[in-house]
């Protein structure tokens, strides 16, 4: 009797074990995203050259790192941009960069496709530099210059869905194509804008459609899946 309840122990807690077990997989890939803005309301102070730079950062590109638990998904984003331009005598420059954070889940999550409705908070980083054209500069011209750096800060809400295409499966390395609509919407109306030293306030805004298109190449590792 008694070796009976120990094996009934013993199948439950392997049965239990079973059942416990999670789906867990993790990826890195390639991302590049157009999210159109107009920063127009900003030309009297950065001049039209500046916004011009400011305004081709509608495009980003960057890498992502994502991890898969049972049917549900966090990811974390990077972008990156540039843009420089310049005349006889001054020089624009700028430099973007986005951080954004989603969490969703997989209503449908099979060996080809998949679906990924998903929220998320991104953070648009902006930084503008107007200076000399010249490296070597006197004094009291640079002094007297317009030379200004700028940084703005934008937080917005974010709702999309990924729509993946696996491309290949070798060995639990699998590769997927994935495309990506969303809609982002600002947290807060006018951008936080700081220079050295100071926080500068403004009542203009960046302006946006809050579109969101993003392709991406998904490099998953699915653990154990080469062992079945």
């Amino acid at each position: 009797m008694k070796k009976i309840l120990v094996l009934t122990l013993l199948t439950s807690l392997v049965f239990s074990a079973q059942a416990q077990k999670r789906y867990v997989a993790n990826g890195f890939g390639w991302r590049a995203q157009y999210a159109p803005h107009d920063f127009t309301e900003f030309t009297d102070v950065l001049g039209s050259e500046q916004i011009r730079n400011l305004n081709r950062a509608q495009w980003q590109y960057g890498f992502f790192w994502k991890l898969h638990i049972d049917n549900t998904f966090t990811e974390v984003n990077f972008g990156f941009n540039w843009a420089n331009n310049q005349n006889d005598s001054l020089e624009w420059r700028m430099s973007s960069n986005s951080t954004q954070v989603r969490f969703g889940w997989l209503p449908l999550n099979t060996p080809r496709i998949m679906l990924n409705p998903h929220l998320g908070v991104n953070l648009d980083h902006f930084n503008t530099i107007v200076s000399p054209r010249e490296k070597k500069v006197p004094l009291d011209d640079y002094v007297n210059s317009p030379g200004q750096e700028m940084e703005f800060y934008q937080f917005r809400a974010y709702a999309g869905l990924q729509t993946a295409f696996r491309l290949s499966d070798k060995e639990g390395r699998e590769r997927w194509l994935t495309l990506v609509g969303g809609y982002q919407l600002p947290i807060h109306g006018s951008p936080l804008v700081y220079s050295t030293g100071n926080r500068l306030t403004t009542n203009r805004q960046i302006r946006s459609s809050g579109l969101v298109l993003e392709a991406r190449l998904l490099f998953l590792r699915r653990p154990g899946s080469e062992d079945k």
